[in-house]
């Protein structure tokens, strides 16, 4: 059984834990995905999920011999550790779990060195069986994974493509004559943020539709949507602008649309957005991956 770790508290990680699981075909029946997200019911259609209980991230011992009750009673065997090699607290440090027990890693752009600090000094790295490479990394975090992996390999995802011909509130914006989008979960201030930088664009659209999680209010021209990461890439096509951040999945998923796709960076503690940015802008980056 293998056991996909998407630590995190918006939607990014669980998105692109169900579309690296797809492309590599791993099936619903032998995997579970690890979160402690208050959004995995978007995502149990796909894989089964298992909660991290929230106080454990303030006791690192305790949650350790959770995460090693989780091991035993689900007969885990491989673990797919996303973006974090050791885990975002340093959890998955490998002398505290079965020297069996195999390791992969799905990488994204990371401020290694920041990262590094954050971690208990003890953290021991494990040596990945498989590190993927999803888009370009620094050249100081790829020292690392060449000394840490025994493969290294391209993975290009493919998200899930869902059947929308029955889902109204899509074919309800589909037949809106003129919209734009603006996708950003949370928080809430750059979700403004990300309104205020949409009125500046022109043409304008007669509609604004909201894609995030946050509790966001209507008013003209802004119509919040509750549609999911992966339904809202049908209204890419038809959309006049497309306004979001530069988190790794947005920026994937609107590849083929970067003529209308207006994109801002917003400061993460482990994320590189403005360096991501930099890379949709020379897309030869994105033609190594």
């Amino acid at each position: 059984m293998i056991l996909y770790c998407a630590n995190g508290g918006g939607l990014g990680h669980l998105t692109r834990a169900v579309a690296v699981l797809q492309s590599l075909k791993i099936s619903p029946n032998n995997a579970f995905l690890l979160t402690a997200s208050p959004h995995q019911n978007y995502f149990q259609q796909y894989y089964p999920t298992l909660s991290i209980p929230t106080q454990l991230d303030k006791n690192l011992p305790l949650y350790q011999q959770w995460l090693n009750d989780i091991i035993t009673k689900y007969t885990i065997k491989t673990l797919l550790l996303d973006v974090f090699p050791t885990g975002i607290l340093g959890e998955w440090s490998a002398e505290k779990y079965p020297s069996s027990l195999q390791y992969e890693l799905i990488t994204r752009l990371l401020n290694w060195q920041r990262y590094k600090k954050d971690l208990p000094i003890n953290t021991k790295s494990p040596i990945y069986q498989n590190t993927y490479l999803t888009e370009p990394l620094s050249n100081d975090y790829m020292s690392y994974l060449g000394k840490q992996s025994q493969n290294i390999r391209l993975l290009t995802l493919q998200y899930p493509q869902e059947n929308i011909a029955e889902n109204q509130s899509i074919q309800e914006i589909l037949n809106t004559p003129s919209y734009g989008l603006i996708i950003h979960s949370e928080p809430i201030t750059e979700v403004y943020l990300l309104c205020q930088k949409a009125l500046t664009l022109k043409p304008q659209p007669k509609v604004w539709y909201v894609c995030t999680q946050t509790h966001f209010p209507n008013h003209h021209p802004f119509i919040k949507t509750d549609i999911n990461p992966y339904q809202i890439t049908h209204l890419f096509e038809k959309a006049m602008h497309i306004v979001s951040a530069c988190g790794f999945n947005i920026m994937q998923q609107t590849l083929k649309y970067r003529n209308k796709h207006h994109y801002y960076p917003m400061q993460r503690r482990y994320d590189l957005q403005t360096e991501r940015a930099k890379q949709f802008q020379n897309l030869e980056h994105f033609d190594r991956i």
